[in-house]
C-alpha cells in the first residue's frame, strides 16, 4: 500500500510539472505570435469588448463588408480586399472571440451576431449603403443582416453560403465537432492543439497569411467560440425564420463551389441546400466556381472580385 501511495504521489508531481511546462510553452508561443502577427487593423469598442476590423480604399457612399465563415477572420479576405480596394471602400472584421477580437460575454445567437455586425458597420460612418459579402456561415449572417436592415443594403454576395436546409443534414456532425472544439479549447491552455498541429489552415490558404491564420486558430478563445457558434445553430435557425423576406429590388449574387467528384452524402446535401438558396432568390445571379474548394476566395479570388465589381460598378460591364 505504501509503495502504491508513493507511486501516486510521484506521478502527481510529474503531471503537475508537465502541466506547468506545457502551460509556459503555450504562454511563450502566444507572446511570440502577438509579436510576429499584430492586429493588422484597428478596434471598435462595444459595451464590454472590442472587435477588430480592417478597412481600406477611398471614402465612398457604398462600403463592401466581408463576413467570414465559421472560425474564420478578416484574414480570410486578404486576397480579395487589396484588389477590391482599388475601386471600392472595403472592410472586414473579426466576430467576437475570433481573429484579434475579444470574446463576447453573452450567448452567440443570431441576434447577438447581428447586433455586433450592425455596430461595426456603423463605426465606418462614411458610407450610407453597404454591399455584404458572406462566406459559408458568414453568408448566413450576411443574409440575415440584409433581411433585418434592407434599407441599408445595396447588394448581397453569398459565397458558398450556409443555407438553413443544410443544417438538418449535418446536425449529428455538428454535435461531434462541438465536442471536439470544446475539448481543444480546454487543452489549449497547455498548448496541445499547437504542439500536435491540430489546427490546420483551410485548403488553398495563401502562404503569406497561413502562419498568422494558424497562430489564431490554436487559441482557446477561438476554439471555444467556434463551439459556441455551432451550439447556437438550432436557435439561430428559429431567429432566422422570423426575419422578413429580402426585398426583391436588392441584387443578390450566389457563388457556389463545384460538386466534389467523390459524391459524398454530405457534399450532396450541401449542393442541394445551394439549390434551395437559389430557389429563394429566383432573380439572383448564380455563378458556379470551377473548383470544389469551399474557400473560393482563396482558390478563385478574381471570380469573387468580378462579382463585387459588377454590383458596385455595373456600368463598367458590357
Amino acid at each position: 500500500m505504501e509503495g502504491m501511495l508513493k507511486f501516486v504521489l510521484w506521478l502527481s508531481i510529474v503531471l503537475i510539472v508537465m502541466a506547468g511546462v506545457l502551460w509556459g510553452f503555450e504562454k511563450l508561443n502566444q507572446w511570440r505570435d502577438n509579436t510576429r502577427f499584430p492586429a493588422p487593423g484597428d478596434f471598435v469598442s462595444l459595451s464590454k469588448y472590442e472587435l477588430h476590423r480592417v478597412c481600406a480604399g477611398p471614402a465612398s457612399d457604398i462600403t463592401v463588408w466581408f463576413e467570414a465563415g465559421a472560425g474564420g477572420s478578416s484574414l480570410d479576405w486578404s486576397a480579395i480586399m487589396s484588389e477590391t480596394a482599388m475601386f471600392a471602400r472595403v472592410c472586414a472584421y473579426d466576430r467576437a472571440g475570433l481573429g484579434w477580437s475579444q470574446r463576447q460575454p453573452r450567448p452567440r445567437d443570431l441576434r447577438a451576431l447581428l447586433t455586433d455586425f450592425n455596430e461595426v458597420i456603423q463605426s465606418d460612418s462614411d458610407s450610407e449603403k453597404v454591399v455584404l459579402v458572406g462566406h459559408s456561415f458568414g453568408g448566413f449572417i450576411a443574409e440575415a443582416f440584409a433581411r433585418q436592415h434592407p434599407d441599408r443594403v445595396a447588394g448581397l454576395v453569398l459565397l458558398d453560403a450556409l443555407d438553413p436546409s443544410f443544417f438538418q443534414s449535418s446536425a449529428d456532425q455538428a454535435r461531434s465537432q462541438i465536442s471536439i472544439m470544446r475539448l481543444g479549447a480546454a487543452l489549449s491552455a497547455f498548448g496541445l492543439p499547437r504542439l500536435f498541429g491540430l489546427a490546420q489552415a483551410p485548403p488553398g490558404t495563401p502562404a503569406e497569411i497561413k502562419p498568422a491564420l494558424i497562430s489564431r486558430a490554436v487559441r482557446g478563445d477561438v476554439l471555444a467560440t467556434i463551439a459556441d457558434e455551432a451550439a447556437m445553430m438550432p436557435e439561430n435557425l428559429n431567429q432566422f425564420a422570423r426575419l422578413p423576406d429580402l426585398p426583391g429590388e436588392i441584387p443578390v449574387t450566389l457563388i457556389s463551389r463545384r460538386q466534389a467528384a467523390d459524391g459524398a452524402a454530405l457534399d450532396q446535401a450541401w449542393h442541394d441546400a445551394q439549390d434551395t438558396l437559389a430557389a429563394r432568390y429566383l432573380g439572383a445571379t448564380r455563378v458556379k466556381s470551377t473548383s470544389d474548394n469551399h474557400y473560393i476566395q482563396f482558390e478563385q479570388p478574381d471570380l469573387v472580385i468580378e462579382q463585387i465589381r459588377q454590383l458596385i460598378l455595373p456600368d463598367s460591364w458590357e
